[in-house]
């Protein structure tokens, strides 16, 4: 059965959750696209439209850091202090 939850709603839930800690320079690779699309079982494009759409609107922030574990620096999704204000009023 199909969650009634919109994509971008469980996006914002799902980084919130994996928001914590110091993010200046390493994040976990859950903040990538990949992670992100495999976190929440739909395919990495439509996490990349998903996470497009959030990023214009402000509820997130893309920063380009070290991924633990990976060689180069990709990009990493976290959540901006009005996508916080969203996931507590939802």
């Amino acid at each position: 059965m199909r969650s009634q939850v919109p994509h971008w709603l469980r996006t914002l839930q799902y980084l919130k959750q994996h928001c914590n800690g110091d993010l200046d320079f390493v994040a976990p690779p859950e903040l990538t696209q990949d992670g992100i699309a495999a976190a929440l079982g739909i395919t990495r494009p439509h996490a990349s439209l998903v996470l497009k759409k959030l990023v214009s609107d402000g509820f997130v922030e893309a920063r380009i850091l070290h991924i633990r574990g990976g060689r180069r620096r990709r990009t990493a999704y976290i959540l901006s202090p009005s996508g916080f204000q969203v996931v507590r009023a939802a």
